[in-house]
């Protein structure tokens, strides 16, 4: 059994190395990677060909695209029986295709395996925990209470599609904790390439969910996901959102303006933006882009499954966001608030917006210490996009993302133990 684990990266060689030792340093060798390097300044391909390994393949864009279209450019260079995406700081954890193969033995031929993780923050990636953090990441509402591996049901399986569809985040849509089968990839490529819209893990988690028929759900953490530095999550956990949609080259702005001739063969950019200028709002760009994504899901399943975007949800999310920001901001009236106010109905004005301004108002004469932590409970009560699963923090302190593959047993990190 061949496995693929696909690494597509820019400018960030001193994580990519680390990422392709947590590959190199597994008790099983059927394996290739495949570097994807999106025109990156650095020598890439120097350190790869350095490593004097034919399991290790390297490819270059011939200039600076998207994150969805870095992606697609990986993944359709790939021979596995089964494939894995990792970003570049990230890694596997010890013993995972072993582990791997074990749980295939025992649940014959999956669609797809979706398992636990470790998040590792790194040090200086996040502005309000400085130090970082490991901690074992619950990131699915069926992997809560687990102790081993199951077949998830199939109509649990489109139960999470529907409260994506919802925009509730029932499950991570990272590509790491998901090994999919080609046979699975195959059949999500006939509707086009298999990564599409802004986001491409969005969209692929779900289309994946939607049609896989055997899935393999397992609570136990066989891969550490990285929040570095320079990552889009700490760009979006530290509030930067905007430049972290530049790092993706995932911009609103550039998909008004200049579509890829990738990403207008499977029209992720200008025709999703005009056909929706009358139900965007103001707002989180997150919440567009996944917006985006669900839409892409209908547009390429409506015809085998009853797949509804819930517009009004998306709405009631960034008229949230945008009264949260207004809060945060300590501004009685933003620029983006008076927009906002332009842009949504009258009913919408009556059973939202007015009720959101005079709550968040109240929010702001808490106490200024209390501030933020009473924000994310009331955000979390309110919209319930984001659903708290469990976490188990280790409570020691590691530098690097490879002292976490070298130091870290995830057999001694089982739910319950």
């Amino acid at each position: 059994m061949k496995f693929s684990v696909l690494l597509p990266t820019r400018n960030r060689l001193e994580l990519l190395k680390t990422a392709i030792y947590s590959v190199q340093n597994q008790d099983y060798d059927n394996w290739e990677i495949i570097v994807s390097d999106n025109f990156s300044e650095q020598d890439i391909g120097g350190y790869v060909r350095s490593l004097n390994d034919l399991r290790i393949k390297y490819f270059r864009t011939p200039h600076f695209i998207s994150v969805t279209d870095n992606w697609n450019h990986t993944i359709e260079k790939c021979s596995g029986d089964y494939i894995i995406m990792l970003g570049d700081d990230d890694c596997l954890l010890k013993n995972y295709f072993t582990n791997i193969c074990q749980l295939i033995k025992k649940h014959p031929s999956p669609d797809m395996i979706y398992t636990s993780g470790f998040t590792y923050a790194y040090p200086g990636a996040l502005r309000d925990i400085p130090e970082g953090f490991l901690h074992v990441f619950g990131n699915a509402s069926f992997l809560q209470k687990k102790d081993c591996p199951f077949w998830l049901p199939r109509e649990e399986a489109l139960k999470l599609v529907e409260d994506s569809m919802n925009f509730k985040v029932m499950f991570a849509y990272n590509m790491q904790y998901a090994l999919l089968s080609r046979r699975l990839m195959e059949r999500l490529m006939s509707k086009g390439t298999f990564f599409q819209s802004p986001y491409p893990d969005y969209y692929a988690m779900t289309a994946m969910m939607l049609n896989a028929e055997r899935i393999v759900a397992c609570p136990i953490p066989l891969v550490a996901v990285g929040i570095s530095p320079k990552s889009f999550g700490a760009l979006y956990f530290n509030r930067c959102e905007k430049q972290g949609n530049e790092f993706l080259k995932n911009s609103i702005e550039n998909f008004k303006t200049s579509p890829s001739e990738e990403c207008l063969k499977h029209g992720t950019h200008t025709d999703m933006y005009e056909k929706f200028q009358k139900i965007i709002l103001p707002g989180t760009t997150m919440n567009t882009f996944w917006l985006f994504s669900m839409e892409r899901i209908k547009e390429n399943y409506e015809n085998e499954f009853d797949l509804k975007v819930n517009y009004k949800r998306y709405r009631f999310l960034q008229m949230v966001n945008v009264y949260k920001s207004q809060i945060l901001q300590g501004k009685p009236k933003s620029s983006e608030t008076k927009k906002l106010w332009k842009e949504i109905n009258w009913k919408e004005k009556l059973l939202y917006g007015m009720g959101l301004h005079f709550f968040f108002i109240v929010l702001g004469f808490v106490p200024r210490k209390y501030f933020s932590r009473v924000i994310a409970e009331m955000e979390r009560l309110l919209v319930a996009s984001h659903p708290q699963f469990d976490h188990q923090t280790v409570n020691r302190r590691f530098s690097s993302m490879q002292q976490v593959f070298d130091e870290i047993n995830p057999s001694h990190y089982m739910p319950n133990s």
